[in-house]
Formats: C-alpha cells, structure tokens, sequence
C-alpha cells in the first residue's frame, strides 16, 4: 500500500510573478529552473519552457541540458484564487535560445 507524505503534494512556483502550480512533487521544485515563459494574449494560458533535473541520470554533462519540459497552464480564477494550473507537463527537447539557457544552468548545477 502506497502511503502518501508531505513531499508527494504540489506547491506553487513563481515564474516572472505568474503563480503555477505543476503536476510535480515538491521535491522536482529544487531541480526546476524556468527557461522561458509565453502568456497569452489575455494572459489566461501561459507556455512554460522549464528545465527539470529531478531524474539526475539524464543530466550529468552539458548535452543534457538538451532535455526540458513544456507545460501549458491554465488560469485559475474562482473563489477567491488566482493562479495557474498545468495540465500538460512533457518532456521536450529544447533547441535554440532554449537549448542554450539550459546548457547555462546545467553549467551551474555540474559545478555544485
């Protein structure tokens, strides 16, 4: 039987002062670093580029910074909240730009 703890739950992450929550434990939170961010126009969507390390076997050099995630999220607006709420949460591959911030954090987190 599978017993649940404190560090199975979500929590909310700050990315550029949008509040998200992420179908993640809390214990991926320490090994997600944002990448980059695309609101909607009416900024009730928002597309995450995120680079995720929890799985530390994929991310022992440089060329696995190639390996991010992609979350959309939706706002949520009811009762009182204001937050949004992923509903998509895959890995992808980054190239580009992407690819090149995440090779800086993977810098970093090599050094540590």
């Amino acid at each position: 039987m599978y017993e649940a703890t404190e560090e199975d739950l979500a929590e909310f992450l700050n990315f550029n002062g949008f509040e998200v929550l992420l179908p993640v434990s809390r214990s991926h939170h320490p090994d997600i670093s944002f990448i980059r961010i695309i609101p909607s126009s009416d900024e009730k969507t928002l597309t995450l580029f995120l680079h995720d390390s929890y799985y530390k076997d994929w991310f022992t050099d440089e060329w696995g910074a190639r390996y991010g995630f992609l979350a959309i999220a939706d706002r949520y607006q009811k009762f009182g909240c204001n937050f949004y709420l992923a509903s998509y949460y895959h890995f992808s591959y980054l190239i580009n730009d992407d690819y090149e911030a995440a090779k800086k954090i993977m810098v970093e987190k090599i050094k540590k």
